[in-house]
């Protein structure tokens, strides 16, 4: 779970491997609060699956080199890391499955790495832009507000006993649950697993996350790809 990899640039990406090593190539791109730890969940699916799936740490997440020039990063930039990342490893074709806005990401990506990417993408809970009337209105209201102020609505988001409090309060939020998802909710693994996750972006990682959110809420930079081309 804690695989690193040196790029020709000198920069450190951290990785996660888990499933069949010999099985079909996939690379899970996560959500913003989410790290590589995240896909120790899906170890025992993967395996029986016959499943190799990848996950990378986005640069400053987990023990990946942190940006030297943060202001420059926008979605489509992480297709570089990619296909270095997959050529290293020897990984020639794989699906790309993302979660949340690790799909614009992913999209993002496509132009650069449709080469290698076998099938259609793959994705959980897909992210759009902010302003359009699919998104929930609490991130049109967050996009509207001053930066400042949303890098301290974000940065309180992610203190220590509001973390600790949305952990307890996951069977509340996902509504009527069955029986199989909350024992998965209270398993103690799964538990450790995501708190692992979580401490991810409350230390020096958190610079990170504040990044991936202002480029989903498009604050820093605008969507530097058409969805509906893609």
């Amino acid at each position: 779970l804690s695989q690193t990899c040196q790029l020709k640039t000198g920069e450190q990406i951290s990785y996660a491997e888990v499933g069949d090593r010999n099985g079909i190539p996939c690379v899970w791109i996560n959500g913003p609060a989410s790290n590589r730890f995240l896909v120790a969940l899906y170890d025992e699916m993967c395996t029986g699956m016959g499943i190799r799936l990848f996950c990378f740490d986005r640069p400053g997440r987990g023990l990946s080199t942190p940006l030297r020039n943060p202001k420059d990063w926008t979605f489509s930039s992480f297709a570089s890391y990619l296909d270095e990342l997959t050529d290293l490893l020897e990984i020639p074709k794989f699906f790309l499955i993302a979660h949340s806005f690790g799909s614009s990401y992913a999209l993002a990506a496509y132009p650069k790495l449709q080469h290698k990417i076998i099938g259609p993408l793959r994705f959980l809970a897909t992210w759009a832009p902010s302003n359009l009337p699919c998104m929930p209105s609490s991130y049109a209201l967050q996009r509207s507000l001053p930066t400042g102020l949303l890098r301290a609505f974000t940065s309180l988001s992610q203190n220590p006993t509001v973390t600790s409090l949305q952990y307890q309060l996951v069977p509340c939020q996902m509504g009527n649950i069955g029986l199989r998802e909350r024992e998965v909710i209270h398993d103690l693994y799964s538990k450790e697993v995501l708190e692992r996750v979580g401490q991810d972006h409350l230390g020096e990682g958190y610079s990170a996350y504040e990044l991936d959110w202002l480029l989903a809420l498009e604050v820093q930079h605008k969507f530097d790809f058409d969805h509906r081309k893609l």
